[in-house]
C-alpha cells in the first residue's frame, strides 16, 4: 500500500438528514419519552459502507469499557445542520429545552463518529469487569442509529425497570436527576433513597450471564426498539438500557451487530 491508496470521503454530504424522516414519540409507562426517527439519514448506505470499511480495534485500554468493540473518530460529523436539526428535535420531544444555550453544537461538540460492533470476538473480551446488566450513561441524550440491514429480531435496544426498587433511571448528574424527579413527581430525597437501595443491590454483584431479552427475576423490560436499518432511537442518558442482543449469536462468525451512537454531551454549550 502506498499514499496513492488513501481514500477520501465527503463527511458533510454523508451525514445529511432526510427531510422526509418520520418522527414519533413513544411513552414508556406513560412517563418516559423515547424518540424514534425512521429514515433519519438521506444517504444511509454511505454511512453504512463507511462504517463497514473501518478497521475495528479488538483491544481496550479500559477493561471495564463497552462489552463489544467500539471505534470513535473525533470531530468527524462535519454537518452542523444535521447536528442542529436533530438535537433541537430531540430536546423538544424529550422536554429538555431548558438545556438549550447559545453556541448549539459549536466547536465540534457532538460531532464524534462512534460505532459499536458486536460479533464473535465478544466471547474473548468477557472478563471479571464485564456486565450484561442494564446501565445508564452520563450524556444528556443518547441516540442509537441502527445500521444492520437484516433487521434481526434482536437488533434493537431495551429500556428496563429494576423490579425491587422500581428504578427506571439511574442518574449520573444533576440534570438527569432533576429530570427523572420531575417525570415521576417524586421528591429528591425519596429518589435518592431509591438510588441508595439500587446501588446496594448492585454491590451484591448480581449474576447475569447474557443480555436481558425478556423480563427476568430482577428487571422488567419496559420497551424495546425495532432496530430497523436507518432508524434512530433517542432517550435521556440516565435511563436504564441495554442492547437486545442474543448472545448465542456470537457462535456464528459471520454475524455482526453494528450501530452508530451519538452521545449528546454538550448541547448548546459554546
Amino acid at each position: 500500500m502506498n499514499t496513492n491508496d488513501i481514500s477520501f470521503c465527503d463527511n458533510k454530504t454523508m451525514f445529511e438528514y432526510n427531510p422526509n424522516m418520520l418522527i414519533r414519540v413513544d411513552m414508556i409507562n406513560d412517563l418516559y419519552p423515547i424518540v424514534i426517527i425512521d429514515d433519519v439519514y438521506k444517504h444511509p448506505d454511505e454511512v453504512r459502507d463507511f462504517a463497514l470499511s473501518l478497521p475495528i480495534p479488538t483491544q481496550y485500554i479500559d477493561t471495564s469499557a463497552y462489552l463489544g468493540n467500539r471505534i470513535e473518530i473525533s470531530n468527524f460529523i462535519a454537518n452542523k445542520t444535521f447536528l442542529d436539526t436533530i438535537s433541537m428535535i430531540l430536546l423538544s420531544k424529550l422536554e429538555l429545552t431548558h438545556l438549550i444555550q447559545d453556541g448549539l453544537n459549536e466547536h465540534g461538540h457532538n460531532s464524534n463518529f462512534c460505532m459499536n460492533v458486536m460479533h464473535s470476538d465478544i466471547k474473548d473480551l468477557i472478563n471479571e469487569y464485564s456486565s450484561f446488566l442494564p446501565h445508564s450513561d452520563t450524556s444528556a441524550i443518547l441516540s442509537t442509529i441502527y445500521l444492520n440491514k437484516n433487521n434481526h429480531d434482536t437488533m434493537g435496544t431495551g429500556i428496563y425497570q429494576h423490579k425491587e426498587t422500581g428504578i427506571c433511571a439511574y442518574p449520573n448528574n444533576e440534570d438527569q436527576f432533576n429530570w427523572i424527579c420531575k417525570r415521576e413527581n417524586i421528591s429528591s430525597e425519596d429518589y435518592k433513597q431509591k438510588i441508595k437501595k439500587y446501588e446496594a443491590w448492585r454491590k451484591g454483584d448480581p449474576s447475569c450471564e447474557s443480555f436481558i431479552l425478556e423480563d427476568d427475576e430482577n428487571y422488567k423490560l419496559l420497551y424495546k426498539t425495532e432496530g430497523k436499518f436507518n432508524q434512530m432511537a433517542s432517550y435521556t442518558g440516565g435511563m436504564l438500557h441495554g442492547p437486545l442482543f442474543d448472545f448465542d449469536l456470537v457462535k456464528d462468525d459471520k454475524f455482526k451487530r453494528i450501530n452508530q451512537v451519538i452521545f449528546w454531551d454538550a448541547i448548546g454549550k459554546g
